[in-house]
């Protein structure tokens, strides 16, 4: 039977002799401390897997690099304004502009006025009203923002092949061998708990057992032989089904009859 918070809830308390709740809103302090741990307890089971995350998490998708449409150039003084829709940009951060006549290069950002126009360090020439404007900096050239539900990414490719210098900082994929497209593996948040397989959902009890026996007494000593339980039984167990959910080759004998 798929899990519901309920459930999961209750399995938490009969671990440790807790009252069941009747109901997901039961006026049980309990029941109030496993809503104040749950989303954090969740995110890191959904992370602290195996080494490259639970199967059930990984999702796969293209992401365009970072980078927006000038319409416009205007003058700034000493600077000069440039428009771009939803360019995503900081001041003090750099820009790579390119399509441009008199403005390609790297700038760096004196001040962002709203989300469609920012000034950069140099002077105003023309108004080119074209161009693309994208992040850059001194250890990367570009960027790819991680998708909105991604926990961590895995694996950061382009047709199959790893980018090797690539790193996730600030919602964003860093590299400097990519300016288009990158393929990005990562662990997305699932909150659904009709997705979870019945070998996480016992990680996550577990998990919410120790935490919540911690919450209500205060002591460490109650937590060492849940904590044993998980890392001795449950998660490796957990791990060893969860490592079954992909192609296996199964044995095959027939070169070795054929020679008999």
């Amino acid at each position: 039977m798929a899990a519901t918070k309920l459930s999961i809830y209750n399995q938490v308390l009969v671990r440790l002799g807790e009252a069941e709740l009747a109901a997901i809103t039961d006026d049980q302090n309990s029941r109030r401390i496993l809503d104040v741990i749950y989303d954090d307890v969740l995110e890191q089971v959904l992370t602290n897997g195996p080494k490259d995350g639970w199967r059930f998490t990984k999702t796969r998708t293209n992401v365009d690099v970072d980078s927006t449409s000038i319409t416009a150039f205007a003058d700034g003084g000493t600077d000069t304004n440039v428009t771009a829709a939803s360019h995503g940009l900081l001041a003090g951060e750099m820009v790579k502009i390119e399509d441009t006549t008199s403005y390609n290069g790297d700038w760096v950002i004196t001040a962002v006025d709203d989300e469609n126009t920012f000034t950069i360090d140099t002077t105003f020439v023309a108004d080119d009203a074209t161009g693309t404007a994208g992040w850059t900096s001194y250890e990367h050239d570009y960027r790819y923002a991680e998708p909105s539900n991604c926990l961590q990414v895995l694996h950061a490719q382009v047709s199959g092949i790893e980018l090797v210098d690539w790193e996730s900082e600030g919602g964003y994929v860093l590299t400097s061998l990519e300016d288009t497209s990158i393929d990005m593996l990562y662990l997305k948040s699932i909150t659904t708990t009709t997705l979870f397989p019945p070998w996480f959902t016992k990680v996550l009890i577990l998990t919410l057992a120790i935490e919540l026996v911690y919450s209500l007494t205060q002591s460490s000593t109650g937590t060492e032989k849940l904590v044993n339980e998980l890392e001795q039984i449950v998660k490796p167990k957990a791990m060893a089904l969860d490592n079954r959910q992909g192609y296996k080759e199964e044995y095959n004998n027939d070169w070795v009859n054929a020679g008999r």
